[in-house]
């Protein structure tokens, strides 16, 4: 969704997710997001009740390892994180990925 402003660019993308998810029977979501205090703040939205947890450089690796296998387990449906799961993590039923930014280069693909 093209915006340029970071709010407007939540409410959006906050809209989709709660239009969109229920589609999905049993569907879960992982947002990607730049940083930690981004991921803190998607977190926060009323929107999305209980049912997200945030996973970013920030988290210790134990918070890390209870996220993942919790999001696994299928304990919560949207997972909001930076690039510190985008390799060597496989989860099943994930029926909708979505980037708030675009990367800012091809080395981020």
């Amino acid at each position: 969704v093209p915006t340029s402003r970071p709010a407007s660019r939540s409410r959006v993308l906050l809209h989709l997710l709660t239009s969109r998810l229920d589609l999905f029977p049993g569907g879960r979501c992982i947002i990607f997001v730049d940083s930690a205090s981004e991921a803190k703040v998607l977190l926060t939205h009323p929107a999305l009740d209980c049912r997200a947890r945030a996973l970013h450089g920030e988290s210790s690796s134990q918070d890390r390892d209870f996220i993942i296998s919790a999001f696994a387990n299928r304990e919560f449906d949207v997972l909001i994180t930076t690039d510190v799961v985008a390799r060597g993590v496989d989860f099943v039923d994930v029926m909708l990925v979505l980037q708030l930014h675009p990367p800012k280069d091809a080395t981020q693909y």
